[in-house]
């Protein structure tokens, strides 16, 4: 995957994202949070393994458990998603982390545009507001472990077989917190949104972005992945002049990000 089309999969994939995220609580509300886990992480497996079932044969010992962590971290996010929808200040934490794990932990050094588009990015969500409680910087943090270790380790597994194991374990961790009498009536538009997240969000959104990772450098993804939060202020009925500032902000700076240079340019495998 070019490094170009890489980031256009990417603000694909922050717009998914970005519904999903505000439509599953509805959905999880009705069926229970084991039972919409479980529908969402077991399609997404499903379409994974099923379009991918000749690189399931191939799969390692070191892609099965190192999906394990990334499984334990999808299941993580998901569940205080449920409870705490991602908010933008979330996200700008979320940008701020990764740019200096990147900077500290691996010593890798963002260029100008990389330090400008994070810049922009993070003042504009900050507009969009609002500032994250503990929850949101939990979630900020988990989603940045998450990232960073998807990155590191598409460097030396298929993202096929990351993908299909870390959803299956997440499936088995959603299985362990489902009711086992699920008496309410559940309406087909739970299922519908469960299938819809499973597919879109799941199954292309945690393959696309393990993918998407060997190309793009880690601190405009961490920025291209934040232009969800422009759909926040709609959802929320939150369109003011601040937030519409915030906006233009964040969409500038996913702009300079699509502009910034490659990942094998200044981000070389050892």
């Amino acid at each position: 995957m070019s490094n170009l089309r890489a980031k256009i999969s990417l603000v694909i994939l922050a717009l998914v994202w970005g519904v999903c995220g505000q439509v599953m609580p509805l959905a999880a509300g009705q069926m229970g949070r084991g039972l919409f886990f479980v529908c969402v992480f077991m399609s997404a497996y499903l379409a994974v393994s099923v379009v991918f079932r000749k690189e399931m044969r191939t799969m390692t010992f070191k892609a099965v458990s190192r999906g394990i962590i990334l499984g334990v971290m999808l299941f993580a996010l998901g569940l205080i998603q449920i409870y705490h929808p991602v908010r933008a200040g979330s996200l700008s934490l979320f940008v701020a982390v990764v740019l200096l794990a990147e900077t500290i932990i691996h010593r890798r050094f963002s260029g100008g545009l990389e330090v400008a588009a994070a810049a922009v990015s993070i003042f504009g969500l900050l507009l969009i507001g609002p500032v994250p409680d503990m929850i949101g910087v939990l979630m900020a943090v988990i989603f940045a472990m998450y990232m960073m270790s998807a990155a590191f380790f598409v460097q030396t597994c298929k993202a096929e077989h990351l993908a299909a194991v870390q959803l299956a374990f997440a499936t088995l961790c959603a299985v362990c917190i489902t009711d086992k009498d699920i008496s309410v009536h559940i309406g087909p538009m739970a299922w519908g949104v469960a299938l819809f997240a499973g597919l879109t969000g799941g199954a292309w959104g945690v393959l696309g972005l393990t993918r998407s990772l060997k190309d793009v450098f880690l601190p405009g993804a961490a920025v291209i992945l934040a232009i969800q939060a422009c759909l926040f202020p709609l959802f929320y009925g939150d369109l003011v002049f601040r937030t519409g500032v915030g906006i233009i902000l964040v969409l500038m700076g996913m702009s300079l990000a699509m502009f910034s240079s490659p990942a094998k340019e200044i981000n070389p495998v050892d």
